[in-house]
């Protein structure tokens, strides 16, 4: 092809080419065509090895995602695990033989719980539930205990974990029904259900505050809460 528009560019022109000059101009052409042919399957090599790195990346991808599920689920299990180990411990200790308060003096409860509390004070989630899970271990049936439930279902709920945080609250007002911390526990435990979608759980436990604590500084809330709730059903 660009033999034969060179051909007719040179008769046009009336050039007086010489056969060897002919001979030299074709042997250029032949050698810039097959420049032309290596530079077209290099380049349909390397877009086959994209196409091959393409494929390759979207393999690791798809083993990144199962991955990061299976961590998810460990995730998510060991906080199961964690409730129920709570949740055990404290109901263990209910039915063992006397049942009854630990003998612990108060400077040392409240050395044990302290820190923790701190730590929920500041906002620093993990590490109070670290504590509180802690305290519960070693003094599951003191004074202290409802309150360490009840945090450890706030520092839960905080950090978006909302079935830990209600069966925090759950464990706390079938261990500690007569807590000052049980009333609470219920206002807390009915407004998470509704966050969660579940009105009618909610309606229930508020009804239940207010009947068995209607002079409560909860009851104005419960009372309140209630009624939006019936009115949106």
């Amino acid at each position: 092809m660009i033999g034969a528009v060179v051909a007719l560019v040179l008769l046009m022109s009336g050039c007086m080419a010489t056969q060897n000059d002919v001979v030299k101009l074709q042997d250029e052409i032949t050698r810039m065509d097959r420049q032309v042919a290596v530079m077209q399957k290099t380049q349909a090599n390397l877009a086959s090895k994209m196409d091959e790195l393409s494929g390759s990346l979207q393999v690791v991808s798809g083993k990144l995602d199962k991955t990061n599920d299976r961590m998810v689920g460990l995730s998510k299990r060991l906080d199961e695990v964690g409730t129920d180990l709570s949740r055990g411990m404290a109901l263990l200790a209910s039915a063992t033989t006397g049942a009854s308060t630990v003998t612990v003096s108060t400077g040392a409860l409240r050395a044990a719980y302290q820190p923790a509390y701190d730590d929920y004070s500041k906002g620093n989630y993990a590490l109070a539930i670290v504590g509180f899970q802690s305290y519960l271990r070693q003094y599951p049936q003191t004074v202290l205990a409802p309150d360490a439930l009840y945090y450890l279902g706030d520092c839960y709920a905080a950090q978006g974990k909302a079935d830990r945080a209600l069966a925090e609250w759950d464990t706390l007002l079938h261990t500690f029904p007569q807590s000052d911390k049980a009333v609470p526990a219920r206002l807390r435990r009915a407004n998470l259900l509704a966050e969660q979608g579940q009105e009618s759980d909610a309606i229930l436990l508020l009804q239940e505050l207010l009947r068995v604590a209607p002079g409560s500084p909860e009851a104005q809330q419960a009372q309140a809460r209630l009624k939006e709730l019936t009115t949106a059903q």
